[in-house]
């Protein structure tokens, strides 16, 4: 007799806002798809007007940011690979 594997719980994600992951101010969740297997990859926190208002206030402060504005360009290239890479 064969064993019947149970398939996996998705993982769930928060937002990602100043550099970690937080939760969202709402709980819903929205289901990332794989659009050619219609398998369920993960759930994301689904971010309210809150959420995205403090995203964008983040974003605009590490873009002022010497750490920032003062790395070369190949340096912001690499990096903004690398995080492709993990996602």
């Amino acid at each position: 007799m064969s064993a019947i594997s149970k398939p996996s719980q998705p993982p769930v994600r928060g937002l990602f806002i100043d550099g970690r992951e937080v939760p969202a101010s709402r709980s819903d969740l929205l289901d990332v798809i794989n659009p050619a297997t219609g398998e369920i990859l993960a759930r994301i926190s689904h971010a309210g007007n809150d959420d995205v208002d403090r995203a964008v206030k983040s974003a605009e402060a590490a873009f002022h940011s010497q750490e920032w504005s003062g790395m070369s360009n190949r340096t912001r290239a690499r990096l903004i690979n690398k995080l492709a890479d993990v996602f």
